[in-house]
């Protein structure tokens, strides 16, 4: 045991007798694109101070703090002039083909004409848009509801949905 400890102050490294295969590394990197790397972001040498607090405006303080807690020294911050380069978003969308008097072109069967293009705007898909009454020119909030709904509702089999009622109400039997 003493030899252990000693092997760790000295920082030695561990050696095992006979030469055996490493297994290969988890790649804790598989979520990522083909290419992806860690690095150490390096910090800028200049210190960045912090601001002026305007009156009317509050911050923490250390008046709170107990005894050990107020003699803990502030680290210097720093800003980071990393520059990330990101492989270009190639989602796909069918967007229908728009005629001169700004209608969908439609073809000999009378179904609109779509072509394939590269999703470069936030497009909601058409069929989402029609199930929950929704066009592209609706606000924020109304594509909010269908996902987090404000007022009670039914789902399938007559059970109670998801609502922000129905969470209201189960915060407050919580806090009884």
């Amino acid at each position: 045991m003493e030899l252990l400890i000693q092997a760790l102050h000295v920082q030695q490294p561990v050696v095992t007798k006979g030469k055996k295969k490493s297994p290969q590394p988890a790649d804790d990197l598989a979520g990522f694109a083909l290419g992806s790397f860690w690095q150490t972001l390096k910090e800028d040498e200049e210190v960045v101070m912090e601001p002026e607090m305007q009156d009317g405006l509050y911050s923490p303080t250390d008046k709170d703090l107990e005894g050990a807690e107020k003699n803990i020294e502030q680290q210097p911050k720093h800003n980071f002039s990393e520059m990330f380069d990101r492989p270009p978003f190639v989602g796909m969308i069918r967007c229908p083909v728009i005629d001169r008097v700004g209608k969908p072109s439609l073809d000999t069967k009378g179904e609109p004409i779509v072509r394939q293009s590269v999703h470069t705007k936030g497009h909601a898909r058409p069929s989402f848009l029609e199930k929950h009454h929704l066009t592209a020119k609706s606000i924020p909030t109304e594509f909010v509801e269908p996902v987090l709904p404000m007022h009670k509702h039914k789902v399938d089999n007559n059970i109670k949905g998801f609502s922000m009622t129905l969470l209201a109400e189960w915060t407050n039997y919580q806090a009884i």
